[in-house]
């Protein structure tokens, strides 16, 4: 189990826990919550998340940076929210043994899982059970190839239908299942929704962009994340690439088809934000079903994950006043930034970082990654 939540003289190593570093900490986090997901809670419950990467079929590898890469989220969440968020980890079906101990899981992830042998008839009935109870679930990649619906062509079809209507929302179709793992192509925002809080449109990302075609698609699901035309044959036409699903009886699925290769979990900061975001609206009833007034777009910084320096274009004309704070809340940068302007954070240790821009008229965050 990972707990993301630590005391405050060992989560980030010793420092000073005085009333008043506790206060500057607490009004940051609740500041940033505000203004990223425009919800502000003051609940102080711990969320549970499950993590399961099984793999009966095409294995990707990506299991053990997925649960780092979901490990460093839950802990950027601790420090967002006022919730505890804590990670439990599974590559075997024996989790889903008891309905009681599933209930504890506020979501669960099926990261890259595949095939159609995972759960026995008993675990799927439990699963069902939970999700009927308001359990959610979060997809990523694979998970369309899992259970693929009885309608789809190929093989491994039909022995589970409700995950894939239900759950997933689709199943890749199969001869061919996708593009080539390098195509590189464009997305674009086909809704708003929070969800979508700080993902570039057009997004230009390397990909294998899986082919629904000859598969299945719930069409209940309301599309997210669509990706231009990939090809000269039908199966390449823009297609969905991530949507979601609100039931009625009050549980939450997401799937997005994204994240086939490690490089997805370990450098692709805007996957992380897309991963962060769903989870949290996964898990937090508290979670607001309209966007907020923020235009995503707006803003640019780049290059992100950076190295020394990055540029921010406003996208308007105007000095506007700029901080960056780290993970403790602490500001490590102060200053004005015009319509287009580079700035050097060379001094900064590796690691995550939040970036906060007063326009005239709204206040934009935006989660930056320092590497080597």
């Amino acid at each position: 189990m990972h707990y993301c939540h630590y005391p405050m003289s060992t989560r980030f190593g010793t420092f000073d826990t005085n009333l008043k570093t506790v206060r500057m900490i607490n009004s940051v986090r609740t500041l940033l919550l505000v203004l990223y997901f425009g919800v502000s809670v003051s609940a102080q419950d711990t969320i549970k998340v499950l993590h399961y990467t099984e793999t009966t079929g095409f294995d990707h590898n990506t299991r053990q940076a997925s649960r780092l890469f979901f490990e460093r989220i839950c802990d950027s969440l601790t420090f967002l929210t006022p919730y505890v968020w804590s990670l439990d980890h599974s590559d075997n079906s024996a989790v889903f043994d008891n309905l009681n101990s599933l209930q504890k899981y506020s979501v669960v992830i099926w990261s890259n899982t595949s095939g159609a042998n995972g759960l026995t008839a008993m675990q799927r009935t439990n699963y069902e059970q939970y999700v009927n109870g308001g359990g959610n679930y979060l997809g990523i990649h694979a998970a369309g190839d899992t259970y693929r619906h009885s309608t789809s062509n190929g093989n491994n079809t039909g022995v589970w239908d409700f995950y894939a209507e239900y759950l997933a929302g689709c199943s890749v179709q199969e001869n061919p299942n996708h593009t080539s793992a390098n195509h590189k192509n464009t997305m674009t925002h086909t809704v708003a929704h929070p969800i979508l809080n700080g993902i570039p449109s057009p997004w230009n990302k390397t990909e294998e962009y899986y082919y629904w075609q000859n598969g299945y698609i719930n069409s209940t699901f309301t599309e997210l994340l669509r990706v231009a035309s990939t090809g000269p044959d039908s199966y390449d036409a823009a297609r969905m690439m991530a949507h979601y699903k609100e039931h009625t009886w009050g549980s939450r699925s997401i799937y997005t088809a994204l994240g086939h290769d490690i490089s997805n979990f370990t450098s692709d900061t805007s996957f992380e934000q897309l991963l962060e975001n769903a989870l949290y609206w996964c898990a937090s009833p508290t979670f607001p079903a309209e966007i907020s007034s923020m235009d995503a777009h707006t803003l640019s910084v780049f290059p992100n994950p950076f190295t020394e320096a990055i540029t921010i274009d406003a996208g308007v004309s105007g000095s506007y006043k700029l901080n960056v704070y780290d993970l403790l809340g602490q500001k490590v940068y102060s200053g004005k930034v015009e319509k287009n302007t580079t700035i050097s954070l060379s001094h900064l240790k590796n690691g995550m970082y939040y970036l906060v821009l007063d326009s005239p008229n709204q206040l934009y965050t935006r989660k930056l990654l320092k590497i080597e």
